[in-house]
């Protein structure tokens, strides 16, 4: 597992906890998509092919894919993208530009929107290319 840094945004989210209150699945349309809803505004739909999108009431929108993978847009539009078969973590801070890539042996990468790149390895060297 990597140890995530503190200019991440996020590590994958936890699934929505089951419980009795939790809302039934409803049909959504004719394309085998399900929906539910919950009282505080967060959203829910599952598709025919085992992804889910939740829209929770706070603007943050979470899909999982049925590979493991996840999608994390932010209400600022952060995105953060966890690879599960990598153990890999890509993010896109749509406010400044900069993606950030943690892999699981501990490289970090920067890469900045006028094409320089920022490595540093797991032993501590750094790279500006």
């Amino acid at each position: 597992s990597v140890a995530r840094s503190q200019d991440s945004f996020a590590a994958p989210p936890a699934p929505i906890q089951q419980s009795q209150t939790e809302p039934a699945w409803r049909p959504a349309g004719r394309d085998g998509k399900l929906e539910r809803a919950w009282a505080d505004g967060t959203r829910e739909v599952k598709y025919r092919n085992g992804t889910t999108k939740r829209c929770s009431a706070n603007g943050e929108v979470v899909v999982s894919f049925q590979n493991g993978d996840t999608k994390t847009t932010s209400p600022e539009g952060t995105v953060v993208y966890f690879y599960a078969a990598a153990d890999t973590t890509h993010t896109t801070d749509e406010l400044n530009g900069i993606e950030t890539f943690e892999f699981p042996n501990g490289q970090f990468e920067r890469h900045f929107s006028s094409g320089e790149k920022e490595i540093r390895f797991p032993d501590g060297t750094v790279k500006l290319v």
